[in-house]
């Protein structure tokens, strides 16, 4: 788990970065979060579904497994 706010943890299955400074980490209920070298952020995915997997090959070119 993460703990990207106060109180608030995110169960992640799997992580995938084009650098150490960017991370994307994809999880339950249609969570994506992205790491910028200090900060994490959120964003849902539209579908709300569990996310198994995700990979780009680049920042602006990033796929997700739904199950």
């Amino acid at each position: 788990m993460i703990r990207v706010k106060k109180y608030f943890f995110l169960n992640l299955a799997n992580i995938w970065g084009t650098s150490a400074n960017s991370l994307y980490a994809a999880g339950s209920g249609g969570v994506i979060i992205h790491y910028e070298g200090n900060q994490w952020t959120e964003f849902m995915s539209p579908s709300r579904q569990d996310l198994y997997g995700i990979w780009g090959s680049q920042d602006d070119h990033i796929l997700v497994v739904v199950v």
